[in-house]
């Protein structure tokens, strides 16, 4: 047995059991509360930054504003196209589902006109975080919003201001201006080729928000405001444009044709007096077009044609500047007459004996301007051709541009015969603004200029911006220039009857009838009628291009197109206040 001093020993070496649970409990509360220090001590001191940063990510909402668009207006200052701000509403699901979704689906349908399985259906699921709820929302639809959300008795919505283009005019200039689509972003004509300046640079605001999407009123606020677009100062003249059109429409229907264009330019300067173009858009009901057809491609500026011989012009010019004839000039190829293997003839396959370069004009001879073209020779003839700017964009601030076909000596696919052909204006393509700025050539004194739709910016700050005239380059000397003008006015004056002359102002021009080519040859009893002329004779201010594609009830220039280039130029020059001639 042990002893009693033995027993007493034992028991004081060895802990009660309360007291060991005592000790390792302590031993686990020490360890954590390190682990808890630890990471203390790393959140507020290591990590503080990025815990901050995300926090107020999760808190910070980033909203965008958008800029206003600017307006486009005619050279008098009529609106063309101006934008009007509107509201859309976007919804966050997830939130709208902590209010009574009850009434939240009452006020959307009685306040906005919605109807109730619309609502259900864009807030119902709960997982979504943005939903859009209603587009082009009326100031007053908006205003009820924001005071309901004030109130506290919707919330998970916001509003988005977005801007809605309009147009007055509907069809009128609609290839000129083209359009803007549901994103704001501009297609065809001004509204593509400006549309950075027009757009601006939208802003945005940067705050903080509770869970329900509330802007904390002592949070961050970083507002950046918009930059609006830039207002754009047509060229185009409301007037002039109208009268374009109506006298298309007209002419159209009279001679049983689908599509024409018709232009009217200052040679002097450029400028685009007035673009008509039928078929055409309405630009104020996109929403009537399924898909975006071929009546929104402006084919002023983006479809070629065969000119024709309204072509012999630009041939005559280069003859007469290269000094190889003179209007006194005279040749004896036949009417019908075969170069380098090919055989071409006049339109009448008459013969013209002893046929000087007035007659040539006046009977739009085909070999006269075969004749010319082979004085020139081809290496003389096609610098003139490009001088003249064939073959390459003319420069217009308009979108889509093409720069024609022209095959000229050294490339693959030309032959010498199309020298001839080419002379009257056939197997070249071009496209109506490049042949309204040829014959601007010939009426201003021999100057190429670079067309514009645009004459002055106005930034929203006020600046004003002037877009100058351009001068590509001179192409013939002003002696040719007022030598072929008096050669086009005898030879439009020896034509009987001349259904392009006017009784009140002096004019000159060309009628030109061109075949329509397609795979596998000429299209039969198809052709572009046109005529390009300008006036007054002593002075041209106005220069108009008429172009009528496949008329069923005509074939010729001379019967289809001139007497529409007279009706525009006596409505237009008594506009203008052009005097009459004496």
């Amino acid at each position: 047995m042990l002893s009693s001093s033995q027993n007493r020993r034992n028991d004081a070496s060895t802990p009660p059991r309360f007291g060991r649970r005592l000790l390792v409990v302590g031993g686990l509360g020490a360890v954590m509360a390190g682990a808890v220090g630890e990471r203390l001590v790393r959140w507020q001191v290591l990590e503080a930054g990025d815990l901050a940063a995300t926090a107020s990510v999760q808190q910070r909402n980033e909203q965008m504003i958008a800029s206003r668009r600017g307006a486009i207006l005619s050279r008098d200052g009529t609106a063309m196209a101006l934008s009007r701000q509107i509201d859309r509403l976007i919804g966050s699901p997830n939130v709208i589902a902590e209010y009574d979704t009850e009434a939240v689906v009452n006020f959307l349908t009685s306040n906005l006109g919605l109807d109730r399985p619309t609502v259900l259906e864009k807030i119902g699921d709960p997982s979504l975080t943005y939903t859009v709820i209603a587009d082009d929302l009326e100031p007053e639809h908006s205003s009820a919003i924001r005071q309901a959300m004030r109130r506290g008795e919707i919330g998970g919505f916001r509003l988005e201001p977005v801007a809605r283009r309009i147009y007055p005019g509907n069809y009128l200039g609609s290839h000129l201006i083209g359009f803007v689509d549901g994103f704001g972003t501009g297609h065809y004509g001004i509204e593509s080729f400006y549309n950075e300046e027009l757009s601006g640079r939208p802003g945005r605001v940067i705050s903080d928000q509770d869970p329900r999407g509330r802007t904390i009123p002592v949070g961050k606020y970083d507002p950046l405001p918009p930059v609006n677009g830039s207002t754009l100062v047509l060229t185009m003249d409301r007037t002039i444009q109208r009268i374009a059109e109506q006298e298309l429409e007209a002419a159209l229907a009279r001679f049983g044709s689908s599509s024409g264009t018709i232009l009217v330019i200052d040679p002097r300067n450029g400028d685009v007096l007035g673009l008509a173009n039928r078929p055409a858009f309405n630009a104020s009901r996109l929403q009537d077009y399924a898909v975006i057809n071929e009546d929104f491609i402006n084919p002023a500026v983006s479809l070629v044609y065969d000119p024709g011989s309204t072509f012999k012009i630009m041939t005559m010019a280069a003859g007469l500047d290269a000094g190889v004839i003179g209007p006194g000039t005279r040749h004896n190829l036949p009417g019908v007459y075969e170069y380098w293997g090919l055989e071409f003839s006049n339109w009448d396959e008459k013969n013209y004996p002893n046929q000087d370069m007035i007659s040539v004009l006046a009977n739009s001879s085909n070999t006269g301007a075969i004749f010319v073209a082979d004085s020139l020779g081809a290496h003389n003839f096609y610098d003139y051709v490009r001088a003249f700017g064939f073959g390459a964009a003319t420069g217009i601030d308009l979108a889509s541009e093409v720069r024609g076909i022209l095959k000229a000596q050294g490339s693959l696919s030309w032959y010498p015969s199309d020298l001839a052909a080419n002379s009257f204006g056939q197997s070249i393509s071009t496209t109506p603004i490049q042949m309204a700025m040829a014959f601007g050539v010939v009426a201003n004194g021999g100057l190429l200029m670079q067309p514009r739709a645009v004459g002055r910016v106005v930034t929203a700050e006020g600046h004003v911006i002037e877009i100058e005239s351009s001068e590509i380059r001179r192409v013939i000397r002003p002696s040719t220039s007022r030598t072929l003008i008096d050669m086009m006015y005898q030879a439009e004056h020896s034509v009987f009857p001349n259904l392009a002359l006017s009784d009140r102002y002096s004019t000159v021009g060309k009628t030109g009838t061109a075949e329509i080519s397609a795979r596998g040859g000429i299209l039969p009893e198809q052709t572009i009628a046109s005529y390009i002329g300008f006036g007054p004779r002593e002075n041209p201010q106005v220069l108009v291009l008429v172009k009528i594609d496949r008329p069923s009830t005509g074939t010729w220039g001379s019967r289809v197109a001139s007497p529409i280039f007279r009706q525009v130029v006596d409505r237009v020059f008594a506009y203008l206040r052009i005097p009459a001639a004496a």
